[in-house]
């Protein structure tokens, strides 16, 4: 919709009327997005082969939890007044976090999570990549090459997320 009574347009310049989206929008769009995510090439990427069949597993379920963390992060940037709003709605509605206990554990590394990401936010996820290798116990220590790759599978997850945030 166009709207050419805004206060700050040029007289005769079209100019775009706010977009406003619901909080059940955002989540249902994030939800679809979150149900179609594949991080078989993620799990690769950590050197987790087939046969770790629970390795694996808890893989998808920390890669999940850091996707919902990282999707809170592009709702800050993206829609500072309401991301508080779209995030709680997404974890009050969302099957995934429902009540029991696997809702609570994703809950959990969510918050884990968004502990981590707090002080340096979408600038550095180092210290992501390194609590991934340390919850998967995957006795990597020293190997920056590793941690940057990891970084920055995190950091193509991330831009993801961003570019399909609505």
């Amino acid at each position: 919709m166009l709207n050419n009574d805004m206060d700050d347009a040029q007289p005769g310049q079209v100019t775009p009327s706010p977009v406003s989206y619901t909080a059940e929008e955002v989540a249902r769009h994030f939800g679809a997005l979150l149900d179609g995510l594949d991080f078989r090439r993620d799990i690769r990427e950590l050197g987790i082969g087939a046969l770790s069949v629970f390795k694996r597993k808890k893989a998808v379920r920390e890669l999940t939890a850091l996707s919902v963390s990282l999707w809170k992060l592009t709702l800050e940037r993206s829609f500072p007044q309401d991301a508080e709003a779209f995030f709680a709605h997404f974890l009050d509605t969302s099957p995934r976090c429902a009540e029991g206990k696997k809702g609570e554990e994703l809950r959990a590394l969510i918050t884990a999570y968004m502990d981590l990401l707090a002080e340096k936010r979408d600038n550095d996820f180092s210290a992501v990549a390194q609590h991934i290798v340390d919850a998967l116990a995957l006795g990597v220590t020293g190997d920056r090459a590793f941690f940057l790759k990891i970084s920055l599978r995190v950091r193509h997850l991330y831009n993801f997320i961003f570019d399909r945030l609505i």
